[in-house]
């Protein structure tokens, strides 16, 4: 018999955070010196934010959350990664799924269409408004009444 081990989500978030600001700061420490860079700073004080914004050359976007990206020279940079008032400095980037878990071809839509079916006469609704909200939270839950066309 084996031990089974449980990790938990703080676990597995500090794991993946780690990691992400490891790549984070190899990525500044890659760029030209002078060059212009887009980083996300992350405030834990009104002096940090103070700085990190007097050293932008731009605002691209500034966060509810205490974190803002800027862009500004590759050494304005690092020297505010050092500064007290600033919890975090990283490369902006764009993140891509590893896969794919929905969509036509997953869920085997090509396969009922060549059989022939066609959706006719189905009446089906799906409304994705992005809010996240629990299914129990009042505000979230709508009533909707099927049309026949």
């Amino acid at each position: 018999m084996f031990d089974e081990q449980s990790i938990s989500r703080r676990t597995v978030l500090k794991t993946t955070g780690g990691s992400l600001l490891t790549v984070g700061a190899g990525g500044l420490a890659s760029a030209d010196p002078g060059e212009e860079v887009r980083v996300n700073v992350g405030f834990a004080s009104e002096r940090g934010r103070s700085a990190a914004l007097g050293a932008a050359s731009s605002v691209v976007r500034e966060f509810a959350f205490d974190a803002a990206t800027l862009s500004l020279p590759e050494r304005a940079a690092t020297a505010l990664a050092e500064r007290d008032g600033v919890r975090y400095v990283e490369r902006d980037g764009t993140a891509y799924a590893l896969s794919t878990t929905w969509g036509y071809d997953h869920i085997d839509a090509d396969v009922a269409n060549a059989n022939g079916y066609t959706g006719d006469g189905a009446d089906v609704a799906i409304i994705d408004t992005g809010l996240p909200c629990p299914a129990t939270t009042r505000a979230c839950r709508t009533s909707a009444r099927a049309r026949r066309s």
